[in-house]
C-alpha cells in the first residue's frame, strides 16, 4: 500500500455514500465498539450532564441501539428515542425495551415538527465518516432543533490526531504497516474536527461547553487494536462495492500486514472524546 494512500486514508470516503457495512459483522463490530467505549470512560451519559427523572433522550445515528438499552437501565423513567436514517441493524420494534423507541430520521434533513424542542439529553457517537467536509457545523444546526431550551448535548468520539503505536517487543520505527494505520486513522487532519467540537457547539447556541478525554489501559490495547481492523475490513469491503477496487485491493493488503504486526505485540492507541454543552434558553442569548 502506497504511503499516499494511507495518507488519504478516510479521504477515500469523500462524496460517496455511508462507508461502512449494515450487516451482521458490522452489528457485532457496532456492539462491540459500544462496550470497550463505556469501558473506557465509565458512563453512558457524563455524570455531570443533570437528567430529569421523566427525561426525554435521543440517540442520533442510533446503530443498533446498544446505548440505548444501556440508558433505559440507567435512567428507567426516561423516554427514550433512536434515530437513524437506517434502522436495519437495531432488533426487531417487539424486543425493544418498554421505555425505547425508534424511528428513521436523516441527520441532514430537518427535523420533524413533533420532534423539535422534544429532548431533555441528545447523544451522538462515531460521526466520523457522517461529518461532510470536516464541518460538524451542519449536524449541530439540525441536532440543535431536537433540543428544549437548556437541554444538554453529548457527543462521543475519538481522537484521530493523536493516535500512536504501541509495542512490547519491536521497535515503533519497524513496525511499518501499523504506521500506515496511524496515518490512515490521521487521514491528513481529516478528523481533527473531533477535538474542537466545543468550539463547534459555542458557535451554535451552546455554553457550559466541555471536552474531556479518556484514555485505556494497555490490557485493552489488543482489543481496541482489533476493532480499528475490524472497522478497516468493513471499509475496503465498501470501497470494493463502490468500484473503488484499487484502493480496496490496497486496504486489504494492509490488514493483513498490520495483523501480522499485531501478533508481536503491537497496537494503534486512539483516546476517546466526550465532548458536552447546554443549548442556551432564548434569554440568555438575548442576555448574553
Amino acid at each position: 500500500m502506497a504511503n499516499s494512500t494511507a495518507r488519504s486514508g478516510f479521504h477515500l470516503a469523500n462524496g460517496k455514500p455511508y462507508m461502512l457495512e449494515r450487516n451482521y459483522l458490522a452489528t457485532a463490530r457496532l456492539n462491540y465498539q459500544h462496550y470497550l467505549f463505556r469501558e473506557c470512560v465509565g458512563f453512558n451519559l457524563h455524570p455531570s450532564i443533570p437528567v430529569p427523572s421523566k427525561a426525554r433522550i435521543a440517540d442520533v445515528a442510533t446503530g443498533t441501539a446498544i446505548w440505548l438499552f444501556d440508558v433505559a437501565r440507567d435512567f428507567p423513567g426516561a423516554s427514550l428515542h433512536g434515530l437513524d436514517v437506517s434502522l436495519d441493524s437495531a432488533p426487531s420494534v417487539e424486543w425493544l425495551p418498554r421505555n425505547v423507541t425508534l424511528r428513521k430520521w436523516d441527520i441532514f434533513d430537518d427535523a420533524p415538527p413533533e420532534l423539535i424542542g422534544a429532548y431533555d439529553v441528545v447523544h451522538l457517537r462515531f460521526f466520523m465518516l457522517v461529518v461532510r467536509d470536516s464541518d460538524p457545523a451542519p449536524v449541530i444546526r439540525n441536532v440543535s432543533q431536537l433540543l428544549k431550551p437548556g437541554g444538554w448535548i453529548q457527543w462521543d468520539e475519538f481522537n484521530y490526531r493523536d493516535a500512536h503505536i504501541i509495542s512490547a517487543n519491536v521497535k515503533v520505527e519497524e513496525l511499518a504497516a501499523m504506521e500506515q494505520l496511524r496515518q490512515f486513522a490521521y487521514s491528513d487532519g481529516r478528523n481533527n474536527w473531533t477535538l474542537e467540537i466545543a468550539q463547534y457547539l459555542q458557535n451554535h447556541g451552546f455554553a457550559r461547553t466541555q471536552l474531556f478525554q479518556y484514555h485505556d489501559p494497555l490490557e485493552r490495547a489488543k482489543a481496541n487494536n482489533e476493532q480499528y481492523i475490524m472497522c478497516l475490513e468493513e471499509f475496503a469491503r465498501r470501497l470494493d462495492h463502490e468500484g473503488e477496487r484499487k484502493d480496496a485491493r490496497e486496504v486489504y493488503e494492509l490488514i493483513g500486514k498490520i495483523s501480522d504486526e499485531s501478533q508481536t505485540g503491537s497496537a494503534l492507541l486512539m483516546g476517546r472524546i466526550v465532548c458536552i454543552g447546554r443549548k442556551e434558553t432564548e434569554e440568555e442569548r438575548l442576555w448574553g
